[in-house]
């Protein structure tokens, strides 16, 4: 795997320069997780939040695994000659993926990754009074993995602890399925809300989002609490109001800081 590189130059230089810091690779190697770390905690460092920095680089660490452990699924599915739509052969390519993943035979993968172009990226944009971290493929999500994001954030919901998570809802499938769980429990004890961690695609489901928002002040409102009022004064039903927005009847930036808005 090539180096892992910032795509925005020297970190102090996009720092003061207020630009997005960016991070891009294939497979997440041990170079690439010290620049991962480095960059993450640069930037709490520099916006007077050092103590959040740790908690978030290992959730953030996760997400990207779990992009990285995409791509390896591509090129795996592709090999077998895969329709992820049939449910039968999904499953058992899953099998024959997580017996792989636990013989750490899919780093064979990355001549062909790279070939393919299936590169991740992570993205920051900050504030102020907000990080956003954005982890991408630019490949959409199989049906079974949406429906299977969605069921672990409805199991992660209430748990507090890996250990329960484990011992109510861990399966076989990509190892244990605890992800979701872990960035979920890693926020709440950095004392952030958890529902600034989202998994949604875009363009079409052409390219997936892993997203971390993380409000640095007491009085900064959440996309969803934002968009919670905007309903309110509009006097909507919340997937009236998305209509509107996709249609491009009604603005509603994710962030108030224009300068956070940038396009994935």
């Amino acid at each position: 795997m090539p180096a892992a590189e910032f795509a925005s130059g020297p970190l102090e230089e996009a720092f003061d320069a207020g630009k997005r810091i960016t991070l891009q690779s294939h497979l997440l190697s041990e170079s690439g997780e010290q620049s991962l770390e480095r960059m993450v905690e640069f930037v709490f460092q520099r916006l007077g939040h050092r103590v959040v920095g740790g908690p978030i680089y290992a959730a953030v660490r996760e997400l990207v695994q779990n992009a990285a452990k995409a791509n390896m699924k591509r090129v795996l599915f592709e090999e077998l000659e895969v329709d992820p739509a049939i449910e039968s052969q999904y499953a058992e390519a899953m099998l024959v993926f997580r017996e792989q993943l636990i013989a750490s035979q899919l780093k064979r993968f990355g001549p062909r990754i790279r070939e393919l172009g299936l590169f991740f990226r992570v993205c920051m944009d900050y504030s102020s009074e907000v990080v956003s971290i954005a982890v991408i493929n630019d490949f959409g999500l199989y049906e079974p993995e949406e429906r299977r994001i969605r069921q672990k954030f409805i199991q992660a919901g209430d748990i507090d602890s890996l250990v329960d998570y484990f011992v109510h809802f861990s399966d076989s499938a990509e190892g244990a399925g605890m992800g979701i769980a872990m960035v979920k429990i890693l926020l709440q004890q950095a004392g952030l809300v958890p529902r600034g961690f989202s998994i949604f695609t875009v363009d079409g489901n052409r390219r997936t989002v892993a997203r971390l928002i993380v409000p640095l002040t007491k009085t900064y409102k959440m996309p969803r609490d934002r968009f919670t009022e905007r309903c309110l004064e509009l006097g909507c039903r919340p997937e009236e109001l998305r209509a509107k927005v996709h249609a491009g009847e009604v603005s509603f930036p994710i962030f108030s800081d224009r300068a956070l808005n940038r396009p994935l």
